[in-house]
């Protein structure tokens, strides 16, 4: 099976990004699978391949009371190819982000601009992963706190 190379970025269009150190999680929320299905996700990866992810998800798992409570339920991953982005578009994707972002999640200690300059100064994909990591939402604050990020939007 083909699937991004770590570390990778993940996100969803003009709503949010963090980066994956690790596998994603087999694990998610119901508010995360609405959100998914909604507004696709996909990964840029560390040899700058672009991915869709891919939510497969047994409904069932998802009763009323773990959408009540929102709990956390087994999903299934995988990676479709998507098509081919250069650092310079997925860069314009990140800004992107960051200009749709409320809350300042990615700008706490620099100003968006700040941000935005220095994510364009990134060549390579592994420099622009390591930038987007050191913003700060990493898979465990999306694990933690993605509920929270979520509800804002």
């Amino acid at each position: 099976m083909n699937s991004p190379t770590l570390p990778y970025i993940s996100y969803s269009p003009k709503r949010q990004f963090c980066v994956c150190v690790t596998p994603h999680s087999s694990r998610a929320t119901w508010l995360a699978v609405k959100h998914v299905r909604k507004h696709r996700s996909f990964v840029y990866d560390a040899n700058g391949k672009h991915w869709e992810e891919i939510w497969t998800v047994d409904d069932r798992a998802f009763g009323l009371f773990a959408r009540m409570f929102n709990l956390i339920r087994p999903i299934e991953f995988s990676f479709t190819e998507a098509a081919p982005i250069t650092v310079k578009e997925m860069t314009k994707i990140l800004c992107a982000i960051i200009d749709n972002d409320p809350d300042d999640l990615w700008c706490q200690w620099m100003t968006h601009g700040q941000v935005k300059r220095r994510l364009r100064r990134q060549k390579t994909p592994g420099d622009l992963i390591c930038f987007a990591g050191d913003l700060g939402l990493t898979e465990f604050n999306r694990e933690v706190y993605g509920d929270q990020i979520e509800q804002t939007k």
